[in-house]
């Protein structure tokens, strides 16, 4: 794969990661606003004037848009962590297992090589930090996705939270097999040493 064609798909993967965080602020936001919504109704109807209420709706219009803002940068310094933990999670998956054959062949003296395959995941670390960070290339991409049609919006959101999701399996499951890989090893060094 050349470089463009992967910094492009990191942009889109950011994109839709961006949707769906925010698409998971507002449901957050909904959540506490229906739980407190008995409180609210109690303070609009019984405590605050008339006045005081429409000085209230006014200044929440005025907010609305900086509080819009706000929930961008959330949904966008969000994105960034997740598709750092994407990208990362198919080495740390196949370090886990690597680690594990290792360690089940040749034992505790495989531990000084341990480093080596887990030394990839700065790789990428990188390799995905210019695709999306360098010059701003991620500011550039979201303009130009925003203009997109709905529908391949809502298809890029859908994207990211799969993604997202295997990120989290392979995150999980890696130490697990390869874990359970070194057991025999790990077995007999506890043996030998008992």
């Amino acid at each position: 794969m050349d470089a463009e064609r992967f910094e492009y798909l990191m942009n889109e993967l950011y994109f839709g990661l961006c949707l769906a965080q925010r698409r998971l602020g507002m449901f957050i936001w909904r959540t506490i606003d229906w739980i407190f919504y008995p409180l609210k109704y109690i303070f609009k109807r019984f405590i605050f004037s008339k006045k005081k209420l429409q000085e209230i709706d006014d200044n929440q219009k005025m907010m609305n848009p900086i509080m819009d803002g706000i929930a961008d940068g959330i949904s966008e310094g969000g994105a960034w962590q997740s598709i750092y933990q994407i990208a990362m999670s198919v080495p740390w998956f196949f370090c886990w297992i690597l680690l594990g054959i290792i360690m089940w062949t040749f034992g505790d003296k495989a531990l000084r090589f341990v480093f080596m395959p887990f030394a990839s995941l700065y790789i990428v670390y990188a390799y995905v930090q210019w695709a999306i960070d360098k010059d701003n290339k991620s500011d550039k991409y979201l303009k130009k996705f925003k203009k997109r049609s709905a529908t391949w919006q809502k298809k890029m959101e859908r994207v990211g939270i799969i993604a997202a999701i295997i990120a989290l399996i392979l995150f999980i499951a890696g130490p697990l097999i390869g874990l359970k890989l070194s057991e025999g090893w790990i077995i007999g060094y506890f043996i030998e040493k008992g």
